[in-house]
């Protein structure tokens, strides 16, 4: 971003949504906030070091079946409307686990990842006390690892032999998904994240004319084959999201024309 709102990039390329730390300042530099264009959903693995979407982890000697939206937001946040929870027993797990202190563990608050979780999760709660602060991934499941009564949000498709990935629900009557390309692309995975183009829109200006076609092949049908294409890769759009994206573009070239 540091690069687009310098002038220096043609479009920034995010496996998430800006935060505000990066809004501000571009806003401030710009005149407008940037445009995001969403022309994949992110990728099921990071072999190929590409953006995923995200998952919950526990480590293997915990019997913990599932989690829904509310309770994954009970763990992690203080201040809900019915409750946090603070220890297993509270989730359903018995003998052993009943007084154990449930240690939540993830990115710090104002990272990609945990603006997201704020954003879309926490409806803006302040995180647990009980909450560990570790920077990215491996790091966070590294300390998972370690930590039989931890919980963690990290990127899709790290399972290992210390750690396992819990299916997760929109709600407790929801079917549970793990992140598959059926479930990301349909929007039925709780974690589902989409790459996203930011482009610079300045006030009163048109897009840069390479840009705005790139933009439209990335969106068209053979474009999004070629997205397809890739093993392992990021997932494409559906019919209907590419056409909400072009739409997006149609009507900044409308504004122009104004």
């Amino acid at each position: 971003m540091a690069f687009l709102m310098n002038g220096q990039a043609m479009f920034s390329v995010m496996g998430r949504e800006i935060t505000p730390v990066e809004t501000v300042p571009y806003t401030k530099l710009i005149g407008a906030p940037a445009m995001a264009v969403r022309v994949a959903h992110t990728a099921e693995e990071t072999s190929q070091h590409l953006a995923t979407s995200l998952a919950v982890y526990v480590h293997r000697d915990n019997p913990l079946e599932r989690l829904d939206r509310t309770q994954i937001s009970k763990i992690f946040s203080i201040g809900n409307p019915s409750g946090d929870y603070s220890r297993w027993s509270q989730l359903g797990l018995h003998g052993q686990w009943s007084n154990r202190l449930i240690h939540p563990i993830g990115t710090p608050e104002f990272t990609g990842f945990g603006t997201y979780m704020q954003a879309h999760l926490l409806n803006g709660r302040p995180l647990s006390p009980l909450y560990e602060h570790y920077v990215g991934t491996g790091a966070v499941l590294g300390r998972l690892a370690q930590d039989r009564a931890g919980v963690a949000v990290a990127a899709l498709g790290c399972e290992t032999a210390d750690i396992r990935q819990v299916p997760v629900s929109m709600n407790p009557q929801a079917p549970t998904s793990l992140g598959s390309t059926g479930d990301v692309r349909s929007n039925s995975y709780l974690f589902g994240r989409f790459l996203y183009f930011y482009v610079p829109q300045k006030p009163s200006m048109p897009l840069d004319p390479v840009l705005r076609e790139y933009l439209r092949f990335v969106l068209s049908a053979e474009g999004q084959a070629i997205i397809a294409a890739q093993p392992g890769g990021y997932i494409p759009l559906s019919q209907e999201e590419a056409a909400v994206e072009r739409a997006k573009l149609d009507r900044v070239l409308v504004q122009e024309g104004n």
